[in-house]
């Protein structure tokens, strides 16, 4: 899956769970909380492991942070 993809797979699965309708800022917040979180954990895995495959999901998992923010330009 694409960093792309990834993106609009999130927005549905938000959109979905909640189960409510929500603007786009709001989506957003929970979008961005959420990928710092797991940015944050394959950071703290990548320091401890020094591994280039947890590394590249860190650059992944940003990319995919870059693509919901420009959703909203």
């Amino acid at each position: 899956m694409s960093p792309k993809q990834q993106a609009e797979a999130i927005e549905v699965e938000i959109k979905k769970t909640l189960g409510f309708q929500m603007d786009h800022y709001r989506f957003k917040q929970i979008a961005n909380y959420t990928l710092d979180k797991i940015i944050a954990e394959y950071r703290d895995m990548d320091n401890y492991l020094n591994n280039k495959t947890v590394h590249n999901a860190v650059l992944f998992w940003k990319e995919v942070k870059q693509h919901i923010n420009e959703k909203s330009m």
